[in-house]
């Protein structure tokens, strides 16, 4: 009998943070609450970080430039569905980079372009797509705020979101970085 009532009271108070969290703002900074991951995450991942380069300087348009710093929290999966394998959905299917991060850390353009897109989708939430020219385009996934509009030219460099955990698949502050070229998403890490 103590142990059933150890357990309701485990079970009430899982309940009561439950509600707590539920209430919690939206909007509320949740990088402590996944202070943990981070740890586990720089113990197990590499934190990246902007190099220089006379690339940036040549070639402005192309998307070379580490859109934040952070660390790498998933990889790119050559296993996509639009390559033939896998289907969409599927676990393996991630078409970009994940770079862990403080919220409210600006994110700048890899590269100059056009934004052809800056809005929501319910997916990656705050987004920001960028036509690079020459069939290149980068994306910015799951920003907390927006800082660009659509058909505004942007420089390299140049400050265009602020990393957030907006959209159903987001889990923590980060973003989610994607290239696409030619139709087709490529490992970001082949730019930057």
């Amino acid at each position: 009998d103590g142990v059933r009532n150890s357990t309701l009271r485990a079970n009430d108070k899982q309940c009561r943070d439950d509600r707590a969290l539920d209430s919690r703002n939206y909007e509320e900074d949740v990088f402590s609450g996944v202070q943990p991951d981070i740890e586990r995450l720089s113990s197990q991942s590499s934190f990246v970080s902007r190099k220089s380069s006379s690339l940036h300087d040549y070639t402005p348009s192309l998307p070379t430039l580490l859109p934040t710093e952070g660390y790498l929290s998933a990889e790119f999966s050559a296993n996509t569905w639009l390559l033939g394998g896998g289907t969409p959905g599927a676990e393996k299917w991630h078409p970009g980079i994940d770079i862990a991060g403080r919220r409210g850390t600006d994110i700048l353009a890899a590269g100059a372009g056009m934004v052809v897109f800056a809005g929501w989708t319910s997916r990656y939430g705050n987004i920001v797509i960028i036509n690079h020219g020459n069939n290149i385009f980068s994306y910015y996934a799951h920003n907390s705020k927006l800082l660009v509009q659509d058909k505004a030219y942007v420089r390299k460099g140049e400050p265009i979101a602020q990393l957030g955990n907006s959209g159903y698949t987001s889990k923590g502050p980060h973003l989610h970085f994607e290239i696409w070229r030619d139709g087709k998403p490529v490992n970001p890490r082949e730019y930057i």
